[in-house]
């Protein structure tokens, strides 16, 4: 009797004609082109004649479990972080993708973030839906404010800056934390598929490079990239009445309200933060990490 062929892995997630035709209106018309040289103008015109063939195309991807090559393929290209850049760390690489890649991820997040709400950093304040910078500000002037009208009270904040930070995720232990969070199997090979063997070339001047294959980090400006980045470094939360860690992406500050000069729980967070970080790869930027020290007292000794 003849073995029957083996049945494809069958993802839990399924994209409807609606929902891809929502996604293909909302595309922003100016968007600069990514490898596959499809524009974002065109996506957008032509949603109503598109959305059954990507839909059938999105839907094939996941039910495979792997991703076309040419929609994650990368342009790298360099941006500067100043308005003068004086040598190779002022500059920040950019990824230009495939708009329809980026498309798809935005489908896909939609899913996968009430999946893994569970395990996000309450006071992890960005890519949450309803939460964003000015949050993050209010919050941290906030409880200091309320803080130092205290008597005798100080606060010290260390405000970390990470080297390359999305450049250090390993696919193997994010899809470790996906599966942990209860993420479907299939969802998370997709995932782990997406993030490794990524062909990326970089672009100067309109000079090309030759094409290199990438299983490490995750490819910036994406959709993506930042909420896996913040899912990856979830477990760097602490919160007390005394100390937090307070997040912005890969912005991390650690705060501390001292009372009477007892910063012990302070440096300790430090220590704990920085020991983490090693951990997870992460490394930190000295000559851009800096604290805030701030005492109203007329007498103050806190750092002596």
């Amino acid at each position: 009797m003849p073995i029957p062929p083996p049945t494809p892995p069958c993802s839990s997630l399924s994209l409807t004609t609606h929902q891809v035709r929502k996604a293909l209106k909302k595309n922003r018309a100016r968007k600069v082109m990514g490898p596959d040289g499809i524009s974002s103008r065109l996506l957008k015109s032509c949603a109503d004649q598109l959305c059954g063939i990507f839909s059938y195309t999105f839907n094939l991807s996941l039910k495979l479990e792997r991703v076309p090559q040419l929609w994650k393929t990368s342009c790298i290209i360099s941006v500067p972080k100043t308005p003068r850049p004086k040598d190779l760390n002022s500059y920040r690489a950019v990824a230009l993708m495939s708009y329809l890649m980026k498309m798809l991820e935005r489908l896909i997040l939609t899913h996968l973030r009430p999946l893994v709400s569970s395990l996000m950093d309450p006071l992890q304040f960005a890519y949450q839906p309803s939460i964003g910078v000015d949050d993050a500000v209010i919050y941290l002037l906030h409880s200091s404010l309320i803080h130092l009208e205290k008597a005798g009270s100080t606060m010290r904040i260390m405000f970390f800056d990470f080297s390359s930070a999305f450049n250090t995720i390993q696919p193997r232990l994010l899809g470790n934390k996906l599966q942990v969070a209860g993420v479907d199997h299939h969802l998370t090979t997709w995932i782990l598929n997406l993030l490794t063997q990524r062909p990326q070339f970089v672009r100067v001047k309109g000079s090309e490079s030759h094409r290199l294959f990438c299983s490490t980090s995750v490819p910036q400006r994406t959709v993506l990239a930042p909420f896996l980045f913040t899912l990856h470094t979830a477990d760097f939360s602490y919160g007390s009445s005394s100390c937090h860690l307070h997040k912005y992406s890969d912005d991390s500050a650690a705060v501390g309200l001292i009372t009477d000069g007892d910063d012990m729980e302070y440096r300790e967070l430090i220590q704990d933060f920085v020991n983490r970080s090693l951990q997870k790869n992460l490394w930190i930027n000295a000559n851009k990490t800096k604290e805030l020290v701030v005492d109203l007292r007329r007498c103050n000794n806190l750092l002596r």
